[in-house]
């Protein structure tokens, strides 16, 4: 049995922060998990807490609270004294990974959850942790976990010691992520023809989700189909937010759009649209894709990240950033489930199940952490 730590920057709704919770709940291995949050109690800190009693958070929150909480987690780390380390996200993998290599002598693994490294789409400080990050990849970590190729490339592209870069794939609890027949009451719910098409956008409000070529993408639908509806759904996506408001007033859409904000059940809404719509500019492994396929909706996706990869087919990819192939896209997407509309939700909810279990996800992790048998997760080239 092996004593792993899990240090997270926060546990607030995000990517990183679900697969983790993810992992933890699914995990079957009697190994002895404890988990820090840099940044306090979040929306995952009850689910984290119903795996295990370790749970500690910090308040990195300025200077004063962060120079306690620095002085905490040493004192954690000497304590809980763990065999391994594992961190998420680059503040966590930084300051993690330093204070570990000093006062333990625990393996070290660090865990990239981004794939964009764009200049323009991160923050200074973000952009300074990476380049300190790049430097000790080198010293620090034994193993970088990345949750897709694009990730692994890309970081590989900034410095990153690419020898020990490898790919581990999200997974999903496909027992929880099935298919059911939710359209009927989300539709009576929100007042929309039961025969309409419903498009959705789960996500949150941020540049990166590029809400803007949605919308514009979602005008050019409008133009060829008035049947059509798209649902925004998840922290932002709400009335009163007056750029959103300003948009869709600009492209006369406002009927045909719902601004639904944070829904508990996302498995409603996925089961509820027939279309879901990913308009990013940047992501590395996009959970809500294979969320929503297992749920056996189809997906169109910008090529970001492992988007494409996970799609498979070009009809239903657009480039970033083009309203016109975005809309187009979603035509084809219409098209092909009027035309296979008895088939297409389990020919989606295979490919799931045959590529992005949980059940994969955490093997690949246990063998990492055990280093018993061939990890079998691919390096970039």
């Amino acid at each position: 049995m092996a004593k792993i730590l899990h240090i997270i920057t926060g546990l607030n709704q995000g990517g990183a922060e679900s697969v983790l919770v993810r992992l933890l709940e699914n995990y079957t291995v009697n190994d002895e998990f404890h988990v820090i949050s840099l940044l306090g109690e979040g929306f995952f800190s009850t689910r984290v807490s119903k795996v295990t009693p370790h749970i500690y958070h910090l308040s990195f929150r300025n200077f004063f609270r962060s120079v306690q909480s620095v002085i905490k987690l040493i004192r954690l780390l000497r304590q809980i004294n763990p065999d391994i380390v594992q961190t998420w996200m680059y503040h966590a993998d930084l300051l993690g990974g330093i204070l570990t290599k000093i006062f333990t002598d625990a393996r070290v693994i660090w865990n990239i959850r981004n794939g964009n490294v764009e200049p323009d789409t991160l923050s200074g400080r973000t952009r300074l942790v990476i380049r300190l990050c790049s430097l000790f990849s080198y010293y620090i970590p034994s193993t970088i976990i990345c949750s897709s190729f694009f990730a692994a490339s890309s970081h590989k592209t900034v410095g990153y010691d690419k020898s020990k870069l490898i790919v581990i794939g999200n997974g999903i609890d496909t027992s929880v992520f099935a298919i059911k027949n939710t359209k009927p009451a989300i539709s009576q719910k929100l007042s929309l023809p039961s025969s309409s098409i419903l498009l959705g956008n789960i996500s949150r409000w941020h540049p990166v989700k590029d809400h803007y070529t949605l919308l514009k993408a979602f005008a050019n639908v409008l133009n060829d189909r008035k049947d059509v509806f798209l649902l925004l759904v998840g922290s932002g996506l709400i009335p009163g937010n007056k750029q959103l408001e300003i948009w869709i007033d600009r492209l006369n859409i406002r009927n045909n759009i719902c601004l639904c904000g944070p829904y508990d059940d996302v498995v409603e809404i996925y089961n509820a649209i027939d279309i879901h719509v990913l308009s990013s500019i940047g992501e590395s492994f996009p959970n809500v894709v294979i969320e929503a396929m297992s749920c056996g909706v189809q997906n169109v996706v910008t090529d970001v990240g492992d988007a494409k990869r996970i799609v498979g087919d070009v009809k239903f990819v657009s480039a970033p950033g083009n309203d016109e192939l975005l809309g187009r896209a979603i035509l084809n997407a219409i098209e092909y489930i009027e035309a296979n509309a008895r088939t297409y939700r389990q020919v989606n909810r295979n490919h799931v199940i045959e590529s992005f279990t949980i059940e994969a996800m955490c093997e690949s992790y246990r063998k990492l952490w055990h280093k018993k048998g061939d990890l079998n997760e691919a390096h970039p080239n």
